[in-house]
């Protein structure tokens, strides 16, 4: 039943995916046991659990929001229509960033940025991972920030504040003393104005207006627009915004780290050239398509 539910939405190779995704929630099976009990009858409570679940997929509701979260880098994130669903591009992103951490910088890395936080995937795992080191994670979504805050909280990330901030306009004062509230409690948000950062790092809305086409309803009806798309007649909006924001609040020899469209690599290369970056470096994902990018403030 669960498999033709799921035909008219995913390809083969998707379907199975999400299938393994909730037997492995609803039963607590790996993929090895699911391969070797497939055909066994289910408990009538799970049964029933992934009937409710079936129901929720058929309506092109993503398995992460049927779940309540998605995988990322080995933690659990919560994620809702509020926040985009973490891709493996974004691991990817991440993984260069720690590599980096670990290998390539020479001085203390004090402070970081995480620009259009989401869930807060992003910057979480660079907190948990370098506890040293206080991250800011800006968006703003007020809706985003409260679930950003809630994995915080729930994966123990203590070196983490949440801000809410439009890019395309950080002049604005969002920056004021505001409560937001989640799970049950009361958080403040604040704005680092001048605060001066070590790295900064963004999965900024990149898809134009005219790829919607292209695009599964799964992603077009159930994550937030404001996350996903820019103007064809200015698809760099976004990637220009940060860039400006990095001139001013990154040290001498801080690192901008950006996922990026594939069809923009050499713009965004030739962009960060003219606006006084060095050593920028287009770099190629696991698919062998150019997704990320690397600049230095000289």
């Amino acid at each position: 039943m669960l498999r033709n539910t799921l035909t008219p939405l995913y390809d083969e190779r998707e379907r199975n995916a999400v299938i393994e995704l909730l037997v492995e929630e609803l039963c607590g099976w790996t993929r090895n046991d699911y391969l070797m009990h497939r055909t066994d009858t289910l408990d009538p409570d799970i049964r029933l659990r992934m009937m409710s679940s079936a129901v929720e997929l058929a309506q092109g509701v993503p398995v992460q929001q049927v779940l309540g979260y998605a995988e990322f880098l080995g933690r659990k994130f919560k994620v809702t229509p509020d926040t985009l669903i973490p891709r493996p591009e974004t691991a990817e992103l991440v993984h260069w960033v720690i590599n980096d951490m670990n290998r390539v910088f020479h001085s203390p890395v004090r402070s970081m940025v995480d620009i259009g936080t989401g869930s807060g995937c992003i910057g979480i795992t660079l907190a948990l991972e370098f506890k040293d080191i206080h991250v800011s994670a800006i968006d703003l979504s007020t809706a985003a920030l409260q679930v950003a805050k809630t994995n915080a909280k729930t994966l123990g990330a203590n070196n983490i504040d949440f801000v809410r901030m439009d890019i395309l306009k950080p002049e604005d004062d969002l920056n004021i003393h505001q409560d937001i509230h989640s799970e049950g409690e009361t958080y403040s948000l604040t704005v680092p104005r001048y605060e001066h950062h070590d790295i900064i790092v963004s999965n900024p809305p990149y898809v134009r207006e005219s790829e919607a086409k292209d695009m599964s309803p799964v992603v077009l009806d159930h994550e937030p627009r404001m996350a996903l798309f820019v103007p064809d007649n200015d698809p760099l909006l976004f990637y220009r915004a940060i860039a400006r924001y990095g001139k001013q609040h990154l040290n001498h020899r801080g690192v901008l780290y950006l996922e990026i469209n594939e069809a923009f690599g050499n713009d965004i290369r030739r962009m960060l050239d003219s606006m006084g970056y060095s050593d920028i470096l287009v770099r190629r994902d696991v698919n062998n398509k150019n997704r990320m990018v690397r600049a230095f403030i000289p």
